[in-house]
């Protein structure tokens, strides 16, 4: 269950939970992206894959709503136990870098949302941001260029609404989870999980659709 506590790296859990994910021989990430506000189908999603997902990762536009999914964790201790017990965030271009979030009536904390942020998970390094500073439209090449600052051999964006999954050189797994409010090119509202294992480069990566039967995985096209 996680802590709710923002560290200093400004992931949101605790430290202990962080080096246990760093170290796992294999573990699943949740990815979500771009929620616009519909911050009702963020609890559906955490309640169905949260206790199958090792962390979490939202890639920015609708900050807002992961605080909502936050402060529900924090008074419903039944929906707590759904969530994964390391969340990361980044601030997209409809975000505000901060949101305050009532940890309890007594206690009101700041949640930070940087630009960019980095997870370990695996002895792999996952560089995540919305990527709206980035030419996303015409292609990945210079978000992987900041990525390698970060020293990342996985890359997780959102901002273009459009689910996609492809391999750079050299090694380097970039994934947009697409949207699960207002997809593009034709897609579903969308989410994604990854799964990674130790020494190992290979990212298995599920996309699945939102539908009324429930979510269903499918496979994007290709956009590059």
């Amino acid at each position: 269950m996680n802590s709710l506590i923002q560290q200093l790296n400004l992931l949101i859990g605790n430290t202990q939970a962080m080096e246990s994910l760093a170290q796992k021989d294999e573990a699943t990430v949740l990815i979500v992206s771009d929620s616009h506000g519909q911050y009702y189908r963020l609890l559906d999603i955490t309640s169905a894959f949260g206790t199958q997902c090792d962390a979490m990762i939202f890639c920015g536009d609708g900050c807002g709503d992961m605080i909502y999914l936050l402060e529900e964790a924090a008074a419903d201790r039944e929906f707590a136990e759904k969530v994964p017990s390391v969340i990361g965030l980044v601030e997209g271009n409809n975000d505000s870098d901060s949101y305050s979030f009532a940890l309890n009536p007594e206690t009101i904390n700041r949640i930070r949302c940087p630009l960019r942020n980095t997870m370990k998970v695996c002895g792999h390094n996952i560089f995540f941001t919305h990527g709206h500073r980035c030419s996303l439209f015409y292609g990945s090449d210079e978000l992987v260029e900041m990525s390698k600052t970060e020293n990342a051999d996985v890359v997780l964006f959102g901002h273009t609404h459009i689910a996609c999954s492809e391999l750079k050189a050299p090694k380097i797994n970039v994934i947009n989870p697409g949207s699960i409010s207002l997809p593009r090119s034709g897609q579903p509202p969308c989410f994604a999980t990854l799964r990674l294992k130790k020494n190992s480069s290979f990212a298995d990566v599920t996309f699945y659709q939102i539908t009324a039967k429930g979510y269903i995985p499918f496979i994007p096209r290709e956009i590059w």
